[in-house]
C-alpha cells in the first residue's frame, strides 16, 4: 500500500492501491492551457490592434468592435475558448490532428458569421477589421497550442 506524501492528491476513486498524483502535476494541464491562452492573446492582441486602427483610418467608426476595450477582451476570451477546446480534443480524440484539421477551420468560419451581419450594420470597414483579426487570432492561435498543447501521435491502427 502506498502511502500519501503531503504534497500528494488523495487516490483516485479512494483505492487504497491507487498511486497518488502529486499536486504539484495534478493542475499542469490547467497551467499549461492558460499559458497557451495567455501567449496567443499576447501575440494576437498588437496585431488585432493594427487591423482596428487600420480599418479606422479607412473611414470606420472607432466605437463599437473597434474599440480596444471590446476587441482586446474578445481576444482573450478566444484564446481561452481556443485553447480549452484544443485540450479537449486532443484529451479526448483518437485522431486529434485529423480532428483539428476539420475543426478549426470550422469553427474558425463559424465565428465570422456574426461579422457578416455587423458588416451590414456598421460597413466593410468594420466588417473587414473584424474578420483579420479572427483569423489573425486564429493564425497565432493554432501554432502556439501546437508548441505548447502538442499532439500526440496517432495509433498506428487508427484508421484515417
Amino acid at each position: 500500500m502506498s502511502h500519501p506524501t503531503p504534497d500528494a492528491a488523495p487516490p483516485a476513486g479512494g483505492a487504497p492501491d491507487a498511486t497518488p498524483v502529486p499536486a504539484a502535476t495534478a493542475d499542469r494541464p490547467v497551467r499549461r492551457v492558460l499559458l497557451a491562452a495567455l501567449l496567443a492573446a499576447v501575440v494576437a492582441a498588437p496585431l488585432n490592434a493594427v487591423a482596428a486602427t487600420v480599418a479606422v483610418r479607412l473611414g470606420a467608426e472607432a466605437d463599437g468592435p473597434l474599440m480596444p476595450r471590446a476587441y482586446l477582451v474578445l481576444t482573450v476570451l478566444g484564446a481561452l475558448g481556443g485553447a480549452v477546446g484544443w485540450h479537449v480534443v486532443r484529451r479526448r480524440s483518437p485522431d486529434a490532428a485529423r480532428t483539428l484539421r476539420r475543426l478549426v477551420p470550422a469553427v474558425l468560419a463559424a465565428s465570422l458569421l456574426p461579422v457578416a451581419g455587423m458588416t451590414a450594420v456598421s460597413g466593410w470597414p468594420v466588417g473587414v477589421a473584424l474578420a483579420l483579426m479572427h483569423v489573425l487570432t486564429a493564425a497565432v492561435a493554432v501554432p502556439t497550442y501546437l508548441r505548447l498543447l502538442p499532439l500526440r501521435a496517432r495509433p498506428p491502427s487508427a484508421p484515417r
